[in-house]
């Protein structure tokens, strides 16, 4: 029987610490070739409205060692970059607000369809852990504060599992809009009960941080060289754009990219 989950299913299901070790075993048993994945592909048709393209993304990969087969596959529009609006935006076309993405999983060892579940909150979490393991390996031990750009969808699990894995004790944000951080602060402060501060100035969320995330939507960079401080990790949703310039990046997986700070000049 196949399994169907929406949501709020795969949130009550999800455990931060289990998703961690069974991710870790993913990345070794891949780093091993133990394990196989295919590189996403994008497929972009124009619509009939000026501006605006469907794309057709799909990715998938294996593991024997989980006994499973994942093929997520989303149904998208987005518009384009115009002088007005400099990024490209993701529009939310079905009747409800929606998107149509999700991911289908099946068993390696007789191929039967397993389950089927929105890539809606289980998509970010990934990221995000696979952040918290850059930071693991990558960050100092006695890492306690979070320097975060951006504060939509993607930075609050960002924030929710770093504070939870990672010992942070204090988050500094920053986004273009004051009104965006200030609340965001507010409310991941209640949430995560630890100190949440939105700053005014972008260099602010760095200085002494002992951890950096970009997780934005910005096709520029927001972490800039000059405010870089020894020691500190740099970690990026969007490693092309977001990160000044690296010239060695030290751990690179899926959309997640951690440096330190004596690789970037």
């Amino acid at each position: 029987m196949v399994l169907l989950l929406n949501n709020d299913e795969v949130e009550k299901s999800l455990r931060i610490d289990d998703c961690l070790k069974t991710l870790e075993r993913a990345y070794k048993d891949l780093s091993n070739a133990r394990a196989i994945n295919r590189p996403r592909t994008h497929t972009f048709t124009p619509t009939s409205k000026e501006g605006t393209f469907h794309l057709f993304k799909t990715i998938e990969g294996g593991s024997p060692g989980l006994g499973v087969f994942a093929l997520r596959i989303n149904s998208e529009l987005w518009t384009a970059p115009t002088n007005g609006s400099p990024r490209v935006k993701k529009v939310p076309a079905v009747a409800d607000g929606r998107y149509t993405e999700f991911i289908m999983l099946f068993s390696v060892e007789n191929g039967q369809l397993l389950a089927i579940l929105p890539d809606g909150y289980i998509q970010k979490m990934r990221v995000a852990m696979t952040h918290a393991l850059a930071s693991k390996y990558l960050a100092r031990n006695d890492a306690q504060t979070l320097g975060l750009f951006g504060s939509g969808w993607q930075a609050s699990a960002q924030a929710l599992v770093q504070s939870k894995v990672g010992g942070i004790k204090r988050i500094k944000v920053y986004s273009p809009t004051a009104e965006h951080r200030q609340r965001f602060a507010k409310q991941m402060e209640k949430l995560l009960r630890i100190e949440v501060r939105a700053m005014d100035e972008p260099s602010e969320v760095m200085r002494e941080a002992d951890i950096v995330i970009a997780a934005t939507d910005s096709l520029t960079p927001v972490i800039r060289h000059q405010w870089l401080e020894e020691g500190m990790h740099l970690s990026s949703v969007r490693a092309w754009s977001e990160i000044e310039k690296a010239d060695v990046v030290l751990l690179l997986v899926d959309a997640g990219v951690g440096v330190t700070s004596q690789d970037l000049k």
